[in-house]
């Protein structure tokens, strides 16, 4: 069970690095970013989230399960998100997993289908976000980094809503 005044931090990777959000309690944002990590990527990534663990000592690590069978992702990304559930692990915070089914599933009744859909949900709650909500992604598009930081923001409000064991 999580405490109202305990923070809760959010990683979703992206191609560059990885976008991070931190609340406290489903209601509070605290920090949002996205964050840039040079090669060697697997190291810096994981150094910059050890880093963010040390900034707000969050009591739980929220981020892309690993291995999710929805989620079409490379080797090298997967081996990354087990090193994220480790590096948590290793600094005493709770490592929470969450596959893309459960966010799919936690946005369905408010009718939210896709990642901009979702993000613009999460504008409504969190309207300090607004700047930063991407244009629509068409199919040629890649998608941008600051999606990041919705997703993460996702990948928590969906744990809060699990219920936040």
């Amino acid at each position: 069970m999580i405490h109202e005044h305990e923070l809760t931090l959010g990683v979703s990777l992206n191609d560059r690095g990885f976008g991070y959000v931190v609340l406290q309690g489903p209601t509070r944002l605290v920090d949002w970013k996205v964050k840039r990590t040079p090669p060697p990527k697997i190291q810096k990534t994981i150094e910059g989230i050890g880093a963010l663990i040390g900034l707000y000592r969050p009591s739980h690590l929220v981020f892309d399960a690993p291995d999710d069978g929805l989620a079409r992702r490379a080797l090298r990304t997967n081996l990354l998100l087990r090193a994220i559930g480790r590096c948590a692990a290793d600094h005493g915070v709770i490592p929470v997993p969450v596959p893309l089914a459960a966010v799919t599933e936690a946005f369905a009744p408010m009718e939210a289908s896709t990642r901009h859909d979702i993000a613009q949900l999460l504008t409504m709650q969190f309207p300090e976000l607004s700047p930063y909500i991407p244009p629509r992604r068409r199919l040629w598009d890649s998608e941008s980094r600051a999606m990041s930081v919705f997703n993460a923001t996702a990948l928590v409000m969906t744990f809060f809503e699990r219920g936040a064991d």
